[in-house]
């Protein structure tokens, strides 16, 4: 989450002019979170002598594709028809 966290400051810290400055700060907050994941990672391994590896690195996948997934979720609801006794479609005066 701190990586994601971090991405998002990095992509929203400025707007850019131009679609090809978009990319740039994109692939500069991807390159970031990339180095934290890690960074983090390393950490952790360094730290705890008696993590098990196989749970760790399978649940930490599991996250990031979650985390992923979450981004291409939409929540459109559909359009709902009007009542009887609504206009449609609606008078804008």
């Amino acid at each position: 989450m701190l990586s994601g966290v971090t991405a998002t400051l990095i992509a929203t810290r400025r707007t850019a002019d131009s679609s090809e400055g978009v990319l740039y700060l994109a692939m500069r907050a991807e390159g970031v979170r990339v180095f934290l994941i890690v960074i983090l990672l390393w950490s952790v391994l360094a730290t705890y002598r008696e993590v098990v590896a196989p749970a760790f690195f399978g649940s930490f996948i599991v996250t990031l594709l979650l985390f992923s997934a979450a981004f291409f979720i939409r929540e459109d609801s559909p359009p709902q028809p009007p009542n009887s006794d609504q206009e449609w479609p609606p008078n804008r005066n």
